[in-house]
């Protein structure tokens, strides 16, 4: 099933606002 790759967006979605919160995403583009 897709369910792995759904979390896997799901997680990384996450990490990036994370890392926008600090800022970091602004680097990372």
């Amino acid at each position: 099933m897709k369910r792995d790759s759904m979390l896997k967006m799901r997680v990384t979605e996450l990490f990036l606002r994370n890392l926008n919160k600090n800022g970091m995403v602004e680097k990372l583009s």
